[in-house]
């Protein structure tokens, strides 16, 4: 039986799509509140370690947000990691990963984005 998608493509568009997010300063997709929602995805990618489980959770929980789903399967993501490659960001790969390794290195660098911005945003607001 085929799958349903490419699970470690999948992932590696939406760490593309976080780390793109990221970047910008007013981010269109990615809100104060949506980061914040981003803390159940790390919690959720904690208990999976397989491609397919992986990518069954960073979709189940872009189904919460359309905007997001839709950037997610209707960008060009590989287009823009091929243009993002630069001294800036030497550590994305110009295509998804071919073993499961690097798929769960992946996995740890959405997380690690996900803590990042939380500590940022914790920071910013002293009243938390």
């Amino acid at each position: 039986m085929e799958p349903l998608f490419d699970s470690p493509k999948k992932i590696l568009d939406f760490l593309t799509l976080l780390q793109t997010e990221q970047a910008k300063e007013n981010s269109d997709l990615l809100d104060a509140t949506t980061w914040q929602d981003l803390t159940q995805l790390d919690r959720a990618l904690d208990d999976v370690n397989t491609p397919d489980k992986i990518a069954k959770e960073i979709l189940r929980w872009c189904n919460k947000y359309p905007k997001i789903k839709d950037a997610l399967n209707t960008s060009n993501w590989q287009k823009l990691r091929c243009d993002m490659v630069d001294e800036d960001h030497p550590d994305i790969p110009s295509a998804p990963p071919d073993n499961e390794a690097d798929i769960i290195r992946n996995r740890d660098k959405i997380q690690k984005i996900i803590r990042d911005n939380e500590n940022n945003n914790s920071q910013n607001n002293p009243e938390n």
